[in-house]
Protein backbone atom coordinates (compact mmCIF):
# COMPACT_ATOMS: atom_id res chain seq x y z
CA UNK A 1 0.00 0.00 0.00
CA UNK A 2 2.18 3.12 -1.38
CA UNK A 3 0.22 5.80 0.39
CA UNK A 4 1.58 4.23 3.77
CA UNK A 5 4.74 5.84 2.29
CA UNK A 6 3.86 9.84 2.90
CA UNK A 7 1.69 10.70 5.23
CA UNK A 8 1.81 13.94 4.31
CA UNK A 9 0.78 13.27 0.90
CA UNK A 10 -2.31 11.09 2.37
CA UNK A 11 -3.21 13.98 4.71
CA UNK A 12 -2.92 16.28 1.89
CA UNK A 13 -5.35 14.43 -0.18
CA UNK A 14 -7.72 13.48 2.23
CA UNK A 15 -8.06 17.45 3.16
CA UNK A 16 -8.34 18.53 -0.71
CA UNK A 17 -11.88 15.67 -0.29
CA UNK A 18 -12.78 17.64 3.07
CA UNK A 19 -13.37 13.75 4.91
CA UNK A 20 -14.66 14.10 8.04
CA UNK A 21 -11.98 13.76 10.83
CA UNK A 22 -13.15 10.74 12.01
CA UNK A 23 -13.08 9.28 8.24
CA UNK A 24 -9.38 10.60 8.57
CA UNK A 25 -8.42 8.81 11.36
CA UNK A 26 -10.59 5.49 9.90
CA UNK A 27 -8.14 6.05 6.91
CA UNK A 28 -5.30 6.49 8.38
CA UNK A 29 -5.55 3.14 10.70
CA UNK A 30 -6.36 0.90 8.18
CA UNK A 31 -3.39 1.87 6.25
CA UNK A 32 -1.09 1.33 9.01
CA UNK A 33 -3.01 -1.40 9.88
CA UNK A 34 -2.26 -2.44 5.76
CA UNK A 35 -6.16 -2.96 5.51
CA UNK A 36 -6.10 -2.73 1.83
CA UNK A 37 -10.08 -3.85 1.78
CA UNK A 38 -11.26 -1.49 4.71
CA UNK A 39 -9.20 1.54 2.95
CA UNK A 40 -11.07 0.42 -0.44
CA UNK A 41 -14.52 0.58 1.68
CA UNK A 42 -13.98 4.03 3.54
CA UNK A 43 -12.56 5.50 0.24
CA UNK A 44 -16.10 4.23 -1.78
CA UNK A 45 -18.09 5.41 0.77
CA UNK A 46 -16.59 8.58 0.19
CA UNK A 47 -16.75 8.67 -3.16
CA UNK A 48 -20.38 7.74 -3.12
CA UNK A 49 -21.11 10.82 -0.98
CA UNK A 50 -19.09 13.03 -2.75
CA UNK A 51 -20.84 11.63 -6.46
CA UNK A 52 -24.51 12.58 -4.43
CA UNK A 53 -23.25 16.12 -3.67
CA UNK A 54 -22.05 16.87 -7.24
CA UNK A 55 -25.38 15.43 -8.51
CA UNK A 56 -27.42 17.54 -6.31
CA UNK A 57 -25.53 21.12 -7.00
CA UNK A 58 -26.09 19.86 -10.49
CA UNK A 59 -29.97 19.73 -9.99
CA UNK A 60 -29.48 23.14 -8.59
CA UNK A 61 -27.64 24.58 -11.59
CA UNK A 62 -30.09 23.08 -13.87
CA UNK A 63 -33.23 24.94 -11.86
CA UNK A 64 -30.65 28.23 -12.06
CA UNK A 65 -30.19 27.88 -15.74
CA UNK A 66 -33.80 27.49 -16.04
CA UNK A 67 -34.57 30.70 -14.06
CA UNK A 68 -32.16 32.34 -15.97
CA UNK A 69 -33.61 31.14 -19.57
CA UNK A 70 -36.93 32.19 -18.31
CA UNK A 71 -35.81 36.05 -17.63
CA UNK A 72 -34.04 35.89 -20.95
CA UNK A 73 -37.32 35.32 -22.91
CA UNK A 74 -39.27 37.72 -20.62
CA UNK A 75 -36.96 40.78 -21.22
CA UNK A 76 -37.07 39.57 -25.19
CA UNK A 77 -41.01 40.14 -24.97
CA UNK A 78 -40.72 43.09 -23.14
Amino acid sequence: MSLRNSSTELQLWMSVCDFPKEIQDQIRQAVRDHQSAELLYLLQGQRCQLMDQLHAAQRKVDALDYGLRLAEQGKKKL
